[in-house]
């Protein structure tokens, strides 16, 4: 018999803000934004995750948390994760990007809390009698991203990206992510196929998205895809033949032990694997996860501020990582969900992930121990390896909001699914005059309520937007061969400037932006404005040095390149513009001892070949 009785078809109906806006996070883009991708996903998430807060709030005054029931647990749960990382907010260096996130990422706080408003609607307002409903919603979602794929990499774009990756990119600007969401997508068409309740039209679409999203997958040349959907299906056909208590599983659990662990050798560039997993770009992983580890230990109570990994990641990079692939690159989140919410977020914030985690799947095993109907089963097995891919991708890769917004779903559906049986429902204990009272309030009050809430966040939106529809505008008539865009780029440029929502880099962008048409003296005083707000941030410090020299002021400018030596001690291209400037003051100790440093740092680049030719020529 199935665990859950069943009831009213009427209640826990989804929102239409859930059923379409998660998907539109995942497809929408906008080609008018300085970042098309994740800013417009970012207001998306806002908006809905607001909407839906209402819902929520709503509900639980109607139907209060019980203290000793499992709901009060996990709400505690996302409470402590949400409520660690305000902290971490409220104690950041840059509030502004712990708020709204890196720049080109945009997982700070507004995005976390949108993402556990996502995880606690799911939990109270599906059961196994709408669980399929989200098979569909993802499915549907993944038509016009594999619709878009297969324009991009047949070469039929219709629109021109300014893309330094591959073509397939499709609605996430990254093959990276295109080929993690095809994984969770594939893995999705691949359990619905056992599904009886899923009808027969609805599978052969599944089958067509499951082979177009192969094709996209082995376009992109991102081989995190693959291997999501490999730990995900081993991880279905494990539970799957333990359920079974089949004879066979024995030997699955082994195979699977040794495949996980030549796989592993693989990426490590050991093994009969090697060469088909093995890339550059897996084994630089491994200095973003270590520096990870260590602004954590450094900070461990509140990490180094929320998505502001790439701040600290030249403090706390490898000399190795340097003399290997130089000082440009550098990296803006660990690659590693887990790290980058431990090195980020601190302790708290970390634990209280991996709790929530546990709590999924614990919650899905016992239901699968619980539940005798095969049918309910295979629908909570398939959340469970949707689920499973989305954590496997999320161990090598960033955080992305398009794929970010299913997995959390994802944990809320597999929570209401499983506790269902455990709550009482409202619709059907809600008979007494004071819940109808209660019920009157509400639908007397709930659109004021969405007014007031949605207003603020609008104007929120609206500012956001602003600022990287004004840095697009920028971007493209910044030219200094027409000089005739001075007063334009003038314009603008107090525009994002003086926008209080705009990122810190759009201000440094539209700062060099009118020292690149002349106007000197106005870029140089933002600058030093930005400089005084954050002293130790590494773009500002080099960007006002490039100010200070083009000025002829060589006294500031050395002062405010050692301020970056300290910020980036093995940079050895600004100990190289140091030893210039000590040469230009004549000061031999100086100018010795930056040859000493750049030689210390990497005797066999071409740094300390220009510093000694420099250092010989004083």
């Amino acid at each position: 018999m199935p665990i859950v009785q069943k009831v009213n078809s009427s209640t826990r109906k989804i929102s239409y803000a859930y059923l379409f806006g998660i998907p539109l996070v995942t497809v929408f883009f906008s080609t008018n934004l300085n970042d098309p991708f994740n800013v417009p996903k970012q207001i998306i998430l806002i908006v809905i995750s607001s909407i839906l807060l209402v819902e929520i709030s709503l509900k639980y005054y109607l139907s209060p948390i019980k203290r000793k029931s499992p709901e009060f647990l996990i709400f505690l749960v996302i409470s402590l994760f949400c409520g660690s990382q305000v902290i971490t907010l409220l104690v950041a260096d840059n509030a502004s990007q712990s708020f709204f996130g890196e720049t080109s990422r945009r997982n700070g706080l507004v995005t976390y809390l949108g993402l556990s408003i996502l995880m606690i609607y799911g939990f109270r307002f599906f059961s196994n009698l709408n669980a399929t409903l989200f098979y569909k919603m993802l499915l549907f979602t993944t038509i016009p991203v594999v619709v878009y794929g297969l324009v991009q990499i047949t070469g039929n774009d219709f629109v021109e990206w300014n893309n330094p990756y591959n073509n397939a990119i499709a609605t996430f600007g990254n093959p990276n992510f295109t080929s993690a969401f095809l994984a969770i997508s594939f893995v999705a068409c691949f359990v619905l196929l056992f599904i009886k309740s899923i009808s027969f039209i609805i599978k052969l679409v599944a089958i067509s998205l499951s082979v177009c999203s192969l094709v996209i997958i082995l376009a992109s040349q991102s081989r995190q895809g693959l291997y999501a959907i490999f730990v995900a299906l081993v991880f279905y056909l494990n539970v799957k033949l333990y359920l079974q208590k089949s004879k066979l599983r024995v030997f699955v659990y082994f195979s699977s032990l040794l495949m996980a662990l030549l796989s592993i050798f693989g990426m490590l560039q050991k093994g009969p694997f090697s060469s088909i997993l093995y890339k550059d770009s897996v084994s630089v992983r491994g200095y973003y996860w270590r520096a990870g580890v260590e602004m954590f230990l450094n900070n461990p109570l509140t990490g180094v501020g929320l998505d502001q990994y790439g701040n600290f990641y030249r403090q706390f990079k490898e000399l190795e990582y340097v003399n290997k692939f130089g000082y440009e690159l550098t990296s803006t989140d660990a690659h590693n969900t887990f790290i980058q919410l431990f090195a980020t977020s601190g302790a708290m914030a970390g634990i209280s992930y991996l709790l929530l985690i546990f709590i999924v799947y614990l919650s899905g095993y016992r239901f699968l121990k619980k539940s005798a109907n095969t049918n309910e089963q295979n629908i909570m097995l398939g959340l469970l390896s949707i689920f499973t891919a989305f954590q496997a991708q999320s161990f090598i890769s960033i955080s992305n909001l398009g794929i970010s917004v299913w997995g959390w779903s994802i944990g809320g559906v597999i929570f209401g699914i499983f506790y269902y049986s455990d709550v009482i429902n409202d619709d059907l204990h809600s008979k007494n005059n004071l819940q109808f009272a209660r019920k009157s309030q509400v639908n007397l009050f709930k659109p004021i309520i969405q007014v007031f809430l949605l207003v603020p966040v609008m104007l929120l939106s609206i500012y956001v937007y602003r600022s990287e529809s004004d840095m697009f505008l920028l971007r493209g008539i910044a030219n200094p061969s027409f000089p005739n865009n001075k007063i334009a780029v003038q314009e603008y440029s107090n525009k994002v400037f003086l926008n209080p929502f705009s990122d810190l880099y759009l201000k440094i962008r539209s700062a060099l932006y009118l020292g690149d048409m002349g106007l000197m003296e106005e870029g140089y005083s933002k600058m030093q404005a930005l400089e005084k707000s954050y002293p130790d941030n590494y773009e500002v410090l080099w960007s006002l040095a490039i100010y200070e020299e083009k000025l002829g002021n060589i006294e500031k400018t050395i002062n405010t390149r050692l301020k970056i030596s300290e910020i980036d001690p093995y940079n050895t291209k600004n100990y190289l513009i140091l030893l210039n400037l000590y040469k230009m003051q004549n000061n031999t100790v100086m100018m010795q001892n930056m040859v000493r440093r750049i030689i210390t740092l990497n005797k066999d680049g071409q740094d300390a070949k220009d510093a000694l030719e420099i250092a010989g020529k004083s």
